[in-house]
C-alpha cells in the first residue's frame, strides 16, 4: 500500500508541476502579443452607432506557443478599442473566440469581427479618426484562461 501511495503522490506532483509551468508559459506569451487591425470592411452607419467588420492580426513574438486547441481553456471574450492619446473609449467587439492557437514566432488573422462604435465616441475622438488609426489605437483583448480573465493591452 505504501508503494501505491508514493506513486500516486509523485504523479500528482508531476501533474501539478506541468500545469504550473504551462500557466507560466501562457502568461508570458499573453504579455508579449502584438495586436493590429489588418482590414476594416462592411461599414454601416445609423444615428446611434457605426458597425463594421474588422480583421485583426495577432502576432506572438515569444518562444512559447499560445493556446490549447483541444480543451477550450483559452478564449477571447471581448475586444475593446481606445484612443491611445487620451485613453477614451472608442468601441467594443463581443466575441466568443476559442480554439485560438498562435504558435511561437508566428501570427494569425481573426477575420470578420463585428465592432460597434457609438457615434458620440466618434465625435469625441475626431482627431483620432483623421490620423493613422493603427498608430493612435489601443486594443485591449480580454482573455479567459482557466476561468480567470486577463487583459492584454496592445501598447
Amino acid at each position: 500500500m505504501g508503494l501505491f501511495k508514493t506513486i500516486f503522490m509523485a504523479g500528482a506532483a508531476g501533474i501539478t508541476y506541468y500545469s504550473y509551468n504551462k500557466y507560466v508559459a501562457t502568461t508570458k506569451s499573453l504579455n508579449s502579443i502584438d495586436v493590429n487591425i489588418d482590414n476594416i470592411h462592411d461599414v454601416s452607419i445609423n444615428l446611434q452607432h457605426i458597425k463594421a467588420k474588422i480583421d485583426l492580426k495577432i502576432s506572438n513574438p515569444s518562444v512559447y506557443n499560445l493556446g490549447v486547441s483541444t480543451f477550450d481553456l483559452i478564449s477571447i471574450t471581448e475586444i475593446q478599442f481606445f484612443n491611445k492619446k487620451n485613453g477614451s473609449f472608442i468601441g467594443v467587439a463581443k466575441t466568443k473566440l476559442s480554439k485560438v492557437v498562435i504558435p511561437a514566432k508566428e501570427s494569425i488573422k481573426l477575420k470578420n469581427i463585428q465592432v460597434a462604435i457609438p457615434v458620440q465616441s466618434i465625435l469625441e475622438n475626431t482627431s483620432f479618426f483623421l490620423g493613422n488609426a493603427n498608430e493612435n489605437l489601443k486594443i485591449v483583448l480580454i482573455f479567459k484562461v482557466l476561468g480567470k480573465e486577463y487583459l492584454l493591452n496592445s501598447e
